[in-house]
């Protein structure tokens, strides 16, 4: 299997984990597929319990059609300055070079 070579394949990935996790959330709790929505800190809808949906989901996602395996939430991932957990851009950017 390949993988996304392109920035908007790998966001296409994460906004559809995105549409996934939303189906079981509460209408207040859903976030939006756009590369400023917040997924911690002010602002933010989700739960923890959301948020590990939706990493788990991407990580989900990423083995079923790429054969990747991936370990979003690592010693890597925590110890930075800046969280690549901030915003769905963040995370997309950090999902990207963690298949690298």
């Amino acid at each position: 299997m390949t993988l996304p070579s392109s920035h908007d394949g790998v966001r296409s990935m994460v906004y559809e984990a995105v549409a996934r996790t939303n189906e079981d959330l509460e209408p207040e709790m859903r976030i939006e597929a756009r590369p400023d929505e917040m997924l911690m800190g002010p602002g933010a809808k989700l739960d923890s319990l959301g948020f590990v949906s939706l990493i788990l989901e991407i990580e989900a996602l990423a083995h079923e059609r790429l054969g990747v395996t991936l370990e979003l939430v690592n010693d890597r991932a925590l110890s930075q300055e800046r969280s690549p957990f901030r915003t769905l851009e963040s995370l997309v950017a950090y999902v990207e070079a963690s298949m690298d």
